[in-house]
């Protein structure tokens, strides 16, 4: 009988506990930081510049101020080096995320 108290109280306030780390933890899918606020100025503007050069190139009718702006965010973003993870090449990611969005 007093076995199942323990079980019981160390299910609640295990339960309890995975309960409260998962509400601390940031939603995956949150807007709150502007993904631009986590690029370099200085290198945002050189690919800035450079994917809107491309798409003024494009045969396709894309806006390129939208086009330019996702691109190089994508771009001069920060990667996470991953070791033993293949690697998709990061301009042409970028060219693709920014032809789905504009």
């Amino acid at each position: 009988m007093f076995g199942d108290v323990r079980v019981y109280l160390f299910l609640s306030v295990f339960g309890g506990g995975v309960i409260y780390g998962i509400f601390q933890a940031p939603p995956l899918t949150s807007r709150e930081t502007d993904a631009i606020s986590l690029v370099e100025e200085s290198s945002f503007e050189v690919k800035f510049e450079e994917e809107r050069a491309h798409c003024e190139e494009l045969p396709d009718s894309f806006d390129c101020q939208c086009y330019a702006r996702v691109s190089g965010v994508v771009q001069s973003g920060d990667r996470l080096n991953i070791v033993g993870a293949e690697r998709v090449d990061p301009e042409r990611l970028a060219r693709m995320q920014a032809e789905g969005r504009c």
